[in-house]
């Protein structure tokens, strides 16, 4: 009996012990698990803090280059190539609607280039686009036109700008000035790309005399002269459209100044938009401050190719905007730019318009201070 009780005794003894070692061996497996879950999560937590810190250093590097790597070349100003030998004469509409600049010059909007170019650039979120030409008695709007840009705007939003300038008068020694001094008075904006110079081909612009489909109440000259500015606007669109240079671009004159804080309250009304638009306009006035989609530029050139002669593009934009589903003006209220220029580049015209709604609110503003 004895006997047969120190077996039981020892058989409980071993099931109980089985019994612990089991309960320890699920308590450790447990312990085993819920460490290898903290470790993943550390792993987790410390691949991602690697990330981040890669990232910002990546960012510090791309701020670097954006304004310093252009310090590491010297820049070159470079009078336009003349290409009039490439064709043999100038059609009397070389730039109709199925007319292609690449058709009849290769790489064209390289050697339209003066300064900055078109393939050193990466996608900004607008390009401003502005022709010049020469004035009487040497008068030059366009630097405190630049100068309100860059001012009113801070350095983070001149990040997602390009300024493209096109000169198109052809007289080569005032190119050549005209261009001096940009990159005198904006080297940094130049340098690091911001600011595009380019300028018009003598072969591109087709008949300028007999324009007999112009408006009527325009003198001969007027004519004349906005017909050569169509095509300067025709050449100045393609440019930006071809290199890509943007999601939008803004056309403004050479002779008018803005408002602080323009570029916000551009993007603000951009995004309160909710339904499709193709023009939206922060001016009232012809072609100051039009704002398009870069893809809608070439349908937008060729119109007023089309229409060069017959009437201004100032009046073409108003019926480009219905042939693309837009049946009214979209005009933000109170506007953001304000022309300021009086002598024309049209000799002889002294050109004294405003716009009312910018000025109202300066009127308001100088009657409260």
């Amino acid at each position: 009996m004895r006997t047969k009780s120190k077996s039981i005794d020892l058989l409980i003894l071993n099931i109980i012990s089985k019994s612990t070692d089991f309960r320890l061996s699920k308590k450790m497996k447990k312990r085993k698990n819920i460490l290898q879950t903290i470790l993943s999560l550390v792993t987790v937590m410390v691949v991602v803090v690697v990330l981040q810190t890669i990232l910002f250093f990546i960012q510090i590097q791309h701020n670097a280059q954006f304004y310093q790597k252009s310090n590491r070349k010297e820049l070159s100003i470079r009078p336009i190539t003349s290409t009039k030998e490439v064709i043999g004469h100038s059609p009397k509409r070389i730039l109709y609607p199925q007319f292609d600049l690449n058709h009849v010059y290769q790489n064209w909007t390289d050697t339209a280039t003066l300064i900055g170019s078109p393939r050193e650039t990466y996608k900004r979120y607008l390009t401003i686009g502005m022709v010049t030409a020469k004035r009487p008695q040497n008068t030059v709007y366009l630097y405190n036109t630049l100068s309100s840009l860059i001012t009113n705007a801070n350095r983070e939003d001149f990040r997602e700008i390009y300024i493209v300038i096109l000169l198109s008068d052809l007289d080569q020694e005032w190119r050549t000035n005209m261009t001096s001094a940009i990159v005198n008075k904006y080297p940094q904006e130049v340098k690091n790309g911001t600011i595009k110079i380019i300028g018009s081909f003598d072969w591109m612009y087709p008949s300028l005399t007999n324009l007999t489909h112009h408006r009527k109440w325009h003198s001969k000259s007027k004519a004349k002269w906005k017909a050569k500015q169509n095509i300067d606007f025709v050449l100045l669109w393609l440019y930006v459209y071809k290199t890509k240079l943007s999601e939008f671009y803004l056309h403004l004159e050479d002779d008018v100044i803005t408002v602080g804080g323009y570029t916000k309250a551009m993007k603000t009304f951009i995004n309160d938009q909710k339904g499709e638009w193709t023009c939206l306009e922060f001016s009232e006035l012809g072609m100051i401050a039009k704002l398009y989609h870069t893809h809608d530029l070439e349908a937008l050139a060729k119109m007023v190719a089309l229409f060069y002669q017959e009437q201004p593009a100032d009046n073409t934009y108003l019926h480009f905007n219905p042939q693309m589903l837009q049946f009214r003006r979209i005009i933000r209220k109170p506007t953001l730019f304000q022309h300021i220029g009086m002598t024309s580049s049209q000799w002889g015209h002294v050109q004294s318009i405003k716009d009312r709604f910018l000025w109202q609110m300066f009127k308001r503003n100088y009657r409260k201070g």
